[in-house]
């Protein structure tokens, strides 16, 4: 006998909901690469989302703007407030400038530039960057980094270079230590330089004495080294696939691993450290949100999943603005906890 699909399905549901359903289990814990600990869900909150597309290298947040680094498709400038959505402001799209990397001094925008190098940028009132300086760099400006009064510049298939700001307009270079890699990015540490190596993998520890840069180590990973960051006697290292190593600078030139964090099967993109707190951005999963006031042990409090193609983001303040190639940029509060 026929009986219409409507009617069958009807009674499929009428017999799911007079059976018993057997009790569903709980959540698994989310899992980190030493925590096992179950998200909160009221820390990390969307506020916003706007449909800005493509490739995004950086994000500079100087209220209430955002400027978003493009590379080869120049810079664009946004207009964030809270209660009001993301509104594009000015692009600049025209070759002037290729941005993939940024750092704001509170007077000028220093950028590593994809074909000028280094650039030293000017905001006038209006907020058009007015180009000051341009340092050339052996093969690509990848990074740039404001620490103890010197601007760090990784440059791929270059090296890294040290710049003194006497005169903050124009950067002076003090040294350069070249090597055929592809630098990603680096940092500083009293009489220390650590470099983050993106082809090699791994991290690169250099001696600064005499105006010369001395290579010490070279730590070498399975996959792309980011991002190298210290924070008072700890170095956080963001790797592509190992995600976030942490290591005690008890002996600067002698880094030890002592803890780590990561997700299997994805793959860490960006790093924030706000005092006893790291956010990491992971490719697929998005936002996660450790507690690493035991920095031998960090504890996931809480994740954020946001598209599928993260690729960078920055937190000033208590906003986080996170960019995904697919799914655009979201503006996330971050409301810590009471420590």
């Amino acid at each position: 006998m026929w009986i219409p699909p409507a009617v069958g399905i009807a009674a499929w549901g009428l017999i799911l909901w007079i059976t018993p359903q057997p009790e569903r289990p709980k959540p698994e814990p989310v899992k980190t690469g030493l925590a096992h600990v179950q998200p909160i869900g009221s820390i990390i909150e969307l506020v916003d989302l706007a449909p800005v597309h493509g490739i995004v290298k950086d994000l500079i947040w100087i209220e209430p703007w955002l400027y978003v680094a493009r590379s080869l498709n120049g810079l664009e400038l946004y207009r964030w407030e809270i209660g009001n959505s993301i509104q594009m402001e000015q692009a600049w799209t025209d070759g002037e400038f290729n941005p993939i990397s940024m750092e704001y001094d509170g007077v000028y925008l220093y950028t590593a530039d994809r074909f000028r190098g280094l650039t030293t940028l000017e905001l006038q009132t209006t907020m058009r960057p007015k180009l000051l300086h341009e340092e050339q760099v052996p093969g690509i400006a990848t990074a740039v980094r404001l620490r103890e009064g010197k601007l760090l510049l990784a440059h791929g298939g270059g090296g890294v270079s040290l710049f003194g700001l006497q005169n903050p307009a124009h950067p002076k270079l003090e040294t350069r230590f070249s090597i055929v890699d592809y630098s990603k990015q680096a940092d500083w540490a009293g009489e220390h330089l650590y470099l983050a190596d993106g082809r090699d993998g791994g991290m690169r520890v250099f001696h600064y004495t005499g105006d010369q840069l001395h290579p010490l180590r070279n730590f070498t990973t399975s996959s792309y080294c980011d991002d190298a960051v210290v924070q008072g006697s700890f170095l956080f290292n963001q790797n592509r696939e190992l995600g976030v190593i942490i290591y005690d600078l008890t002996d600067p030139a002698n880094p030890q691993s002592i803890s780590q964090v990561y997700k299997p099967d994805d793959a860490s993109m960006a790093m924030q450290i706000h005092g006893d707190w790291l956010l990491v951005l992971y490719h697929k999963a998005g936002l996660a949100l450790y507690d690493i006031r035991d920095r031998q042990n960090p504890q996931l409090i809480e994740s954020a999943a946001f598209g599928r193609r993260a690729q960078t983001m920055i937190w000033e303040g208590d906003s986080v603005f996170v960019s995904d190639h697919d799914a655009g940029i979201a503006v996330y509060r971050i409301h810590l906890p009471d420590q």
